[in-house]
């Protein structure tokens, strides 16, 4: 029997949610690339963050999904139409938040976007993840993501890059991830 304190609502994410997304956002990035940036590098506020959330959440090639406990959303992932990655959708911000990892929330909200993305006849997705984000990048390996060669982003500072992860669906790929 699930504890109360665990309940969790995972929910198709709204206009109304770009603030608490960019909240988790500005929490989560503060520790997952804490060891990545430069410390000098200023991080994303939330104030920084919720118009780029608002327009997102208003696109109509754009499903936004969140997890919420207590009123608060804990986790996010987002599946977007994107003409510049090879499979044309990604996966994009996917965030779980640092007191709420490894808990199941994160496979959750993925395996959600997955079977979206299957259900609308894709056939691969795209994400962009650092490089040198170990820990995502064993997750994503592990789910069976790949690097596609060749393709980079550099942020600011240049020297901390994207890498190109692709994943091949099948039917029913959400259900054996």
């Amino acid at each position: 029997m699930e504890r109360p304190e665990l309940a969790a609502t995972l929910r198709y994410a709204n206009a109304g949610d770009a603030s608490g997304l960019a909240t988790l956002h500005s929490e989560t990035v503060a520790v997952a690339y804490a060891d990545i940036f430069p410390a000098e590098t200023p991080a994303p506020t939330p104030a920084d963050l919720v118009p780029a959330y608002r327009r997102l959440l208003e696109d109509c090639d754009a499903d936004a999904w969140v997890v919420e406990r207590d009123g608060l959303i804990v986790a996010s992932i987002v599946l977007i139409v994107d003409a510049s990655v090879p499979a044309h959708r990604r996966i994009e911000r996917f965030n779980v938040h640092p007191q709420h990892q490894s808990q199941g929330l994160g496979s959750a909200l993925y395996q959600r976007a997955v079977a979206e993305a299957c259900a609308r006849g894709a056939t691969r997705l795209n994400l962009w993840v650092l490089e040198d984000n170990v820990r995502a990048r064993a997750i994503y390996e592990t789910w069976g993501w790949t690097v596609v060669p060749g393709f980079v982003l550099e942020n600011e500072p240049p020297e901390v890059i994207d890498v190109l992860y692709e994943l091949a669906l099948e039917p029913h790929a959400a259900a054996t991830s």
